[in-house]
């Protein structure tokens, strides 16, 4: 192998003498340099952020105990450039509001409050700015202020309490990949001209959930200047007229569509991207479902896998065209009108995890060509087919029969719905640790509770309700360690509720809020026992218990 080459003495020297003729000027930016890396910040803006503090009336969480010295490039949720020492984020959003199931008072007392103060124009280099799910609103608009830090890319004021008119200031900020500003159900804002949007052309992610638009025009049209715009949410936006074709539109990129709890009337094709997700839920479509698969741009059936189409008010007699769509992850479209029987087709879903096809009114007869909400008992090859699944909802139906040991086969299953059918028996005994809701409420001829030796630890939520249990409550529901949510009520139960329920530590945690998500169940401590007239406590005590109900 050949020598490396030496480097030539003539390129030494010319080095050489460059680093003498500049060498105070290297030491001067060696120092200047040292400045950035040395721990403190550009004095201006740290008396910037001071003032940000100063506006600041409220701090629960002690997020801004840090924010004191020099050195303001290590407080809490800033951010400084390790190149020239300029601050170029500031995160203080409340962490506690991704908790969703958290009542609203536990939300605030974890929130900053106070104002916005204009000090932050002075982070000239500013780019990514979050104050969501904190109170500093105060219901009035979204500071002016706003639309002047134009180095911004990334703003997040969701959740902030702002109300109002939105001012177009904020298409100011033209380099914005990232905008939300998504109130919260108590906030109200509006606008009458989103022209602002069009001006953003930037921008990859738009959330304005919540803004209420019903004297907007035409947003499609601001939108449709959004080149790069991959996500857009507007859930429950007022926009009450039907939307127009979005088929010549400029929505190549589009992957996740939400546009739920709306009055919206899909007519025609909704879009020509790469629709990954689309929410529909809770609009009044009106039509057949097969018309509105067929709306959806073509080169989108390989690439849709979450459609949600609940309270959509649509119809229909089969569901064929559905299942067009080879890569849906969750598919539910519960509580419409649809009927009929669910085609074999349903099978060749191989990525299905999550279904969702209850409050309808499916009927026929369940064999190897047929699924799902009809008079008969569940084919054995379902269970096969769903292998992976981690979400059934096969609710509000008129399922019979037993619920066969073929359900073992579903290794993932974390939450099992059966409610409001005809089912009897129990759960089979097999290994079901991953399982953590069960909800067989009002399957009207059930009569027993199986034992739990052997699965069940993990389960967290077990819905009795509206059944034909009788008896004494089951000494088997003790051996479910973990659970949380226990709900008897409207059975015929009799005798003394087992002593050995105060075991059952989970249950008797601390938490008073029962929410409408069922998949927020998993996170409260409830017992509901109720409408058994011959219970009784036998003098037991659950002193940490906060909710409970024994209604006689």
């Amino acid at each position: 192998m050949a020598a490396a080459p030496r480097p030539s003495f003539h390129g030494a020297a010319v080095m050489g003498l460059l680093l003498f003729f500049l060498g105070p000027t290297v030491a001067a930016l060696s120092l200047s340099s040292a400045k950035t890396f040395n721990g403190s910040c550009i004095e201006a803006e740290r008396e910037a952020l001071f003032s940000f503090k100063a506006g600041v009336t409220s701090d629960p969480s002690r997020r801004l105990r840090s924010w004191r010295g020099q050195d303001c490039c290590h407080w809490y949720g800033v951010r400084c450039s390790t190149r020239t020492g300029h601050v170029v984020k500031l995160d203080l959003r409340n962490g506690f509001f991704q908790y969703r199931f958290l009542r609203d008072d536990e939300q605030v007392v974890n929130s900053l409050g106070g104002q916005i103060s204009s000090s932050l124009l002075a982070l000239r280099h500013l780019k990514h700015l979050d104050l969501s799910g904190n109170v500093l609103g105060g219901g009035t608009s979204i500071p002016e202020f706003i639309g002047s830090l134009k180095s911004l890319t990334y703003l997040n004021l969701s959740y902030i309490n702002f109300g109002g008119r939105v001012l177009p200031q904020l298409g100011n900020l033209t380099k914005l990949v990232y905008l939300d500003i998504q109130l919260d159900d108590d906030a109200f804002a509006y606008s009458a001209d989103v022209s602002w949007i069009a001006r953003l052309r930037s921008l990859e992610y738009l959330d304005m959930s919540g803004l209420k638009l019903s004297a907007v025009v035409d947003w499609v049209h601001a939108v449709n200047n959004l080149p790069k715009l991959r996500v857009l949410h507007l859930s429950d936006c007022e926009l009450n007229t039907s939307i127009p074709s979005l088929q010549h539109h400029n929505f190549t990129v589009l992957e996740e569509l939400d546009l739920s709890d709306n009055n919206s009337l899909l007519l025609r094709p909704i879009g020509t991207g790469i629709l990954r997700m689309i929410d529909l839920r809770s609009n009044n479509i009106v039509g057949d479902i097969r018309d509105l698969i067929q709306r959806l741009p073509k080169c989108s059936w390989n690439s849709v896998q979450d459609l949600n189409l609940v309270e959509s008010n649509i119809t229909g007699m089969a569901l064929k065209s559905a299942f067009n769509l080879s890569s849906l992850r969750i598919l539910d479209i519960a509580s419409n009108q649809l009927n009929g029987s669910v085609p074999v087709e349903i099978g060749a879903l191989k990525f299905l995890t999550e279904l969702s096809i209850g409050n309808n009114s499916l009927i026929g007869v369940i064999s190897e060509d047929h699924l799902s909400g009809l008079v008969d008992t569940i084919p054995d090859w379902f269970w096969t087919t769903f292998s992976n699944a981690k979400t059934l909802d096969l609710s509000y139906n008129q399922i019979s029969g037993v619920i066969p040991e073929s359900i073992c086969r579903l290794s993932y299953l974390r939450l099992l719905d059966f409610s409001k059918n005809q089912l009897t028996g129990g759960i089979p005994d097999c290994d079901r640790k991953e399982l953590k809701q069960w909800d067989r409420s009002s399957s009207n001829n059930a009569s027993r509770v199986n034992s739990a030796s052997s699965y069940g630890f993990e389960i967290r939520t077990l819905l009795l309700n509206n059944n034909s249990l009788s008896g004494h409550i089951p000494i088997e529901i003790t051996r479910f360690v973990n659970l949380r949510i226990l709900d008897l009520a409207n059975n015929t139960f009799s005798g003394v509720i087992p002593q050995s329920l105060v075991n059952l530590e989970a249950l008797t945690n601390d938490v008073t809020y029962l929410p409408d998500n069922p998949f927020e169940l998993l996170y409260q401590c409830v017992l509901e026992i109720r409408q058994h007239k011959n219970i009784q406590s036998d003098g037991m005590e659950m002193i940490s218990l906060k909710w409970i109900s024994i209604w006689v």
